[in-house]
């Protein structure tokens, strides 16, 4: 994502991406306390809020996208989780559902010359308007808040019932329950937790299904029998 920032004398200056505002930071060009704002919105917000500040940058946190140690972490700005800056790019946006700045399932791009100017700002500082450029805004964001995003544990697949009842019971639908039961864990580490717990719970039905019909076939031998 790109930003227009002030530098020292005030005065608007960029487009520039995290990285670049990171290393004028780092430079001592720009501090915690600049204005920032991403291309195409209004709001402008300090730099700290945008990458946290440069105190805390220097302590190592954990990046929820990637489950690692992130020294110099991407702060989101509306609810404070650090990322690393790689993973909020190919996340694109925030990893906490419901976060105003993750990503929307279904985004809608506008894409206008009024968006691509730097928006007015309060005070006397002076304001130069940069030329033109490409950027994206989009919206809306998540109407849910605080909810992160972790798969559930996955489903028992049942696969031990589904050969037990395809060996001792119902050789037919002991097979439809096999298949159904290796279906789970691809599903679940492909990311599909609907999907695999659909197949562990159609793979339960098939097992009680063999089962229930081998109980009534050993009934119907012993009845065949007893009546000899």
């Amino acid at each position: 994502m790109q930003y227009w920032y002030t530098d020292g004398n005030g005065n608007i200056a960029g487009p520039a991406d995290e990285k670049k505002l990171l290393e004028l930071r780092d430079k001592g060009l720009i501090g915690d306390n600049t204005d920032v704002v991403s291309v195409g919105e209004n709001e402008w917000s300090s730099l700290a809020s945008l990458l946290g500040s440069a105190s805390r940058s220097t302590a190592t946190e954990t990046c929820p996208y990637c489950r690692t140690q992130a020294s110099t972490p991407k702060v989101c700005p509306s609810c404070g989780t650090p990322h690393h800056h790689e993973c909020w790019q190919e996340n694109k946006g925030c990893t906490v559902y419901g976060c105003s700045e993750a990503p929307s399932d279904e985004p809608a791009i506008v894409i206008s010359p009024e968006s691509l100017a730097p928006p007015p700002r309060s005070g006397n500082r002076p304001l130069n308007t940069p030329p033109g450029n490409r950027g994206r805004r989009i919206s809306p964001t998540r109407p849910l808040r605080g909810m992160a995003q972790i798969q559930p544990p996955k489903p028992n697949n049942c696969l031990v019932w589904s050969i037990l009842s395809t060996l001792c019971c119902c050789l037919p639908f002991g097979v439809v329950a096999i298949v159904y039961a290796c279906q789970v864990d691809s599903k679940y580490y492909a990311g599909d937790y609907a999907g695999a717990a659909n197949s562990a719970k159609t793979a339960q039905t098939w097992c009680w299904v063999s089962f229930g019909i081998g109980a009534l076939y050993v009934l119907f031998v012993l009845f065949v029998e007893a009546n000899l």
